[in-house]
């Protein structure tokens, strides 16, 4: 078993779930991702998606990691949309989407502590602007791409 293995499966685990990754890991979890682009690495590379996904789906961990996410994540994650790969361009489509759908979602039970990362009403957080630039520059011109 490889070491992208146990830490996927310790993540899925209740009380090791929000302390696995820090949010330093992010950036070169994101590297590592990456430069996994020939059928060699396909492992490694689902296996760093896995605890991706897993990190996505700890919400308390979204609005921690805010910055980590919107700068490293979901640029790297996009990257993939163009990969050869159809699973993982696909996976790669719905955690970017499951990701900004709660960083813009208006309910507060989500973020109760901070509220919604995303405010529609202005954009003068550094959260708000890199949402919107990521979902205009990089996220609209690959929706041809993504869809056909």
């Amino acid at each position: 078993m490889t070491l992208i293995n146990v830490l996927k499966d310790t993540m899925k685990c209740a009380a090791f779930k929000a302390r696995i990754i820090p949010s330093r890991a992010i950036k070169p979890l994101c590297t590592v991702f990456s430069l996994c682009d020939s059928k060699d690495y396909e492992p490694l590379q689902f296996g760093v998606m896995r605890m991706f996904e897993a990190l996505a789906e700890t919400p308390r961990l979204l609005p921690a990691y805010c910055d980590s996410i919107l700068q490293h994540l979901l640029p790297a994650l996009l990257a993939k949309v163009y990969c050869k790969n159809e699973e993982l361009r696909c996976s790669c489509f719905k955690l970017v989407c499951d990701v900004l759908a709660q960083y813009m979602s208006d309910k507060k039970y989500i973020f109760f502590l901070i509220g919604s990362i995303y405010d529609p009403r202005s954009s003068s957080s550094a959260a708000s602007k890199a949402i919107n630039e990521l979902i205009l520059k990089q996220l609209f011109p690959k929706y041809g791409f993504i869809f056909t």
